[in-house]
């Protein structure tokens, strides 16, 4: 009997944490509108067109906020889409500067666009965890 308690610990620790890593992903909120600032590591419904939008991951390669810069830099978001026989994983970049950047993408007759990830300050520079991508749906 002493042999077999290992394992009934190992076991329940591996379905404690599979369970703690399900449930990040599982993150919610429903949105009735086209627009939304999704928490990093976070998802959306949105419920008008049947789509939901998880925020993945940042990379920032804006201008510190210590150093005076020509360009103000930009962010790249990257996001999981999925819906009715949908699911792509895709990077956006947000910036104020109007160049040709990746800053919208069409799937299906949806166009996701991504704005910048304003309201993070000098010393949440970085830490992704406090980010939050504002994402705007428009049909096509």
């Amino acid at each position: 009997m002493k042999q077999n308690i290992p394992t009934a610990l190992f076991a329940v620790c591996a379905l404690f944490l599979s369970f703690c890593q399900h449930e990040k992903s599982e993150i919610l909120n429903t949105e009735t509108g086209n627009e939304a600032n999704i928490p990093w590591q976070e998802c959306v419904v949105f419920s008008n067109y049947d789509l939901t939008i998880c925020f993945l991951n940042a990379s920032e390669y804006r201008c510190p906020c210590d150093v005076e810069c020509v360009w103000e830099g930009s962010v790249d978001f990257t996001f999981r889409a999925t819906g009715p026989d949908l699911d792509s994983t895709f990077t956006l970049t947000a910036s104020t500067n109007r160049l040709d950047l990746l800053r919208s993408i069409t799937l299906g007759n949806v166009i996701i666009n991504a704005e910048d990830a304003s309201g993070i300050t000098c010393a949440d520079y970085g830490n992704y965890e406090n980010y939050k991508a504002k994402v705007i749906l428009t049909e096509e």
